[in-house]
């Protein structure tokens, strides 16, 4: 990023404006684009690894560099996102301690869902491209089953008849709009029946 803002501030004191974008584009294209594999693939420093580790400020660093070439880039960031979504919430899913205490599963998924979230919002600046790859993450793993749905509708019947007590309406639609947004990546939503 430092490289490519030095290349930046001389194309505003030495050059034309009118090859500023060509510049900037030569020197993305060479900085970023060409060592694009090497940047996302490490095994040691790539995306896996920065969000396993949740290092968000240089993911957001490697996105701020990365738009500049947003046409070859932001797909390769997502095609390692998408996958770490998708094993992140299959651990919940087919975790067996947690599938038989649907309300601590569901609370799991909603801290997945705000991690992710915050992913998305902050290192990536809710890119449209994020935020469609988490949508389409969330609804892969919590479509393997009807369990999901059937775990929201647990927890929403103790939520509404234990823990809402005492909580302020705030805090009350906070939990219910996380739940319902949990809600509207499944496929069985006639499953909300809760007996």
């Amino acid at each position: 990023m430092e490289k490519i803002s030095e290349e930046e501030q001389r194309s505003d004191d030495y050059l034309h404006p009118s090859t500023r974008t060509k510049l900037i584009n030569d020197v993305t294209t060479e900085l970023v684009v060409v060592h694009l594999k090497t940047i996302t693939d490490n095994p040691v420093t790539g995306c896996e690894n920065m969000f396993k580790n949740k290092l968000l400020d240089q993911l957001k660093e490697m996105y701020t560099a990365f738009k500049y070439q947003e046409i070859h880039t932001m797909k390769s960031i997502s095609n390692h996102f998408g996958p770490y979504i998708v094993q992140r919430g299959n651990l919940l899913i087919k975790d067996e301690n947690l599938s038989s205490k649907p309300v601590q599963m569901v609370d799991e998924l909603m801290k997945l869902k705000d991690e992710v979230d915050n992913i998305v919002n902050y290192s990536f600046s809710g890119h449209n491209e994020f935020q469609t790859c988490r949508m389409k993450s969330f609804y892969n793993f919590m479509n393997q089953s009807d369990s999901p749905t059937i775990w929201i509708a647990q927890w929403c019947h103790d939520f509404m008849i234990n823990t809402c007590k005492g909580l302020s309406n705030e805090e009350v639609n906070e939990k219910l709009d996380k739940v319902i947004d949990l809600f509207l990546r499944t496929d069985g939503r006639d499953q909300f029946i809760f007996k």
